[in-house]
């Protein structure tokens, strides 16, 4: 709800009536504004250009442009008669528009590594470079992979390093990887709808519904800026209805249903098994499609009865609640080439750390600050299996669809006794 269309809210935190439910928490109600017999509205706007925003330090010393910030909000609200006296409306809208950019750095490969080239910190201070022919001949059984160099010498063509505050490169030594730091755009929209329409039906009963509809858009920085880019979608909607009868003077009923749905939407950047080169690159965020909604329910009646100092109340409330959940999460594999991982893992008899074997043209091999397995294979693997409910394995890039239902229903009395009619204490008594 946005907050031209709230009238007033309530917080109580402690001795909640039988009335409010269950629930041990605060409690929150919140008053929409209505329409009377005479015409109002309102409105705003605020907007923020981009020249009121200023560079950060890892741009500035990258060579990269400031960050986009431009920021538009904007509500109107209107309320009136339909028919005097008897039926009347009111309408808010809240909305953001909001053009920014994120800055964002990736660890790359450097153009070196993209030609099969393992570079290190020597014992003298100095920078040795080891070629892929003898790396070929260190790993003999293994040899270089092909596929992978091809791999990084792409990723280190499309993306030129131009941070080292990432990686294992400094400026005036650089070894194999560095970052990778540009703008990403992260537009948002948000979106919301706020109605509500209050009818006499007769002198003692009036009827109202009151809506909300909102729709937000928020979009997430990307791997790079040629891939795909995350995004949320939330679009949650709610309806509800209220009847107040008053029966006699003494004795009112109040009925409220309601309707909830919240929903969202993360939208992932891949639908593909997941490859990585775990400390040298990763060329996709690998974020999986989530879906949710949580459509609720909630039906209350109360009946009031004033009866000299007493105040009786009775009342139920039945509450429906579903989670419906979408997820791609476990729907495809991963495999990465991990240099930490592989020492202790299946296949690592077969080749012992960079810095165990003999030294090349007199100088041992030794990689400062994290070891690179050079023949680049994968270390780990993951297998993700999806089963229906008959039990029976699904093809891969199936989601996981999972349903969950909770059903509550309450009933209470309540007597809220005024001791005296001299005094203002009271004592209530629920069931």
């Amino acid at each position: 709800m946005n907050s031209e269309a709230i009238e007033e809210f309530r917080v109580t935190t402690v001795n909640a009536n039988a009335n409010q439910g269950g629930s041990s928490g605060a409690q929150i109600s919140l008053v929409t504004k209505a329409g009377t017999n005479s015409w109002h509205g309102s409105a705003f706007e605020f907007y923020r250009s981009k020249g009121l925003a200023a560079n950060d330090f890892f741009n500035n010393r990258s060579g990269v442009e400031k960050p986009q910030l431009i920021r538009h909000d904007f509500s109107g609200a209107v309320g009136g008669p339909i028919i005097q006296d008897r039926f009347f409306f009111f309408y808010a809208y809240e909305g953001r528009r909001q053009l920014s950019q994120t800055s964002v750095v990736r660890v790359v490969p450097l153009a070196s590594l993209g030609r099969g080239e393992l570079k290190y910190a020597n014992p003298s201070g100095g920078i040795t470079t080891v070629t892929t022919a003898q790396l070929n001949a260190i790993f003999p059984a293994v040899g270089m992979n092909p596929a992978a160099i091809s791999a990084l010498a792409a990723a280190a063509a499309k993306y030129p390093a131009n941070d080292f505050t990432v990686g294992d490169s400094r400026p005036g030594q650089l070894q194999n990887t560095a970052g990778f730091r540009f703008n990403a755009a992260t537009p948002v929209n948000l979106n919301s709808h706020g109605a509500r329409f209050d009818v006499n039906l007769t002198k003692n009963q009036q009827l109202f519904v009151r809506t909300n509809v909102i729709y937000d858009l928020t979009s997430l920085a990307p791997q790079f800026p040629d891939t795909p880019r995350p995004a949320v979608w939330s679009h949650p909607w709610a309806v509800a209805v209220g009847h107040t009868w008053t029966l006699n003077s003494n004795l009112v009923n109040s009925f409220h249903f309601g309707y909830t749905r919240e929903a969202f939407t993360q939208q992932g950047d891949s639908s593909d098994n997941a490859v990585s080169f775990r400390f040298v690159y990763q060329p996709l965020l690998f974020s999986r499609t989530l879906s949710r909604a949580t459509p609720v329910k909630n039906i209350t009646d109360d009946l009031s009865w004033a009866k000299g100092n007493h105040n009786l109340q009775f009342g139920a409330n039945i509450r429906i609640i579903r989670n419906e959940r979408t997820s791609f999460s476990n729907a495809f594999d991963s495999a990465v080439a991990n240099p930490s991982f592989y020492s202790g893992g299946a296949g690592g008899s077969l080749s012992s750390p960079v810095n165990a074997f003999s030294p090349i043209g007199g100088i041992q091999i030794r990689c400062s600050k994290r070891r690179f397995r050079v023949d680049w294979r994968f270390s780990q693997y993951t297998a993700n299996f999806t089963f229906g409910q008959d039990g029976k394995l699904l093809s891969a890039a199936t989601p996981t669809v999972r349903n969950f239902a909770t059903e509550e229903y309450d009933g209470y009395v309540q007597d809220v006794w005024k001791a005296s009619t001299k005094s203002d204490v009271y004592f209530w008594l629920a069931i």
